[in-house]
């Protein structure tokens, strides 16, 4: 079955990066978070890359290295990332694609731009510090 509401893994990946490393006492490396996460080291490392470039984490090369947060988890709203990963959430008003629609009115009763506008509202309130509560111990 489809999702009516999707993130992509990278957008997914790189939020559950950012509450492992800001709750960790040490700098985490790529292969422990992707053992963590269950996910691909290779999607992993892209994702991290990113996450870097944009000064959200510092990393360390070599024995001992990994990634530490460079922001503070307080600091970086859920939104920030998703724009990042996927740039800004397009409103998509009509499945006709800007083809003439023969209803007089929406059958969807406009609910994808309520639900998208929704969406984006609260990613731009929670942060990164609001999910580290449900992180579980490793």
């Amino acid at each position: 079955m489809g999702q009516l509401i999707h993130l992509s893994e990278a957008v997914s990946l790189a939020i559950h990066c950012l509450a492992l490393v800001s709750v960790s006492e040490k700098s985490l490396n790529a292969s422990t978070m992707a053992r963590h996460l269950g996910a691909s080291r290779n999607h992993l490392a892209k994702v991290l890359q990113q996450l870097v470039k944009h000064n959200f984490l510092s990393s360390t090369r070599g024995p001992g290295g990994g990634f530490t947060m460079r922001k503070a988890p307080g600091e970086i709203t859920l939104y920030e990332i998703y724009e990042l990963m996927e740039g800004k959430p397009e409103i998509e008003y009509c499945m006709a694609h800007g083809n003439e629609c023969p209803f007089s009115g929406c059958v969807y009763g406009n609910i994808r731009e309520k639900l998208t506008e929704e969406f984006v509202a609260f990613f731009r309130q929670r942060k990164i510090s609001d999910i580290i509560p449900a992180i579980k111990p490793s």
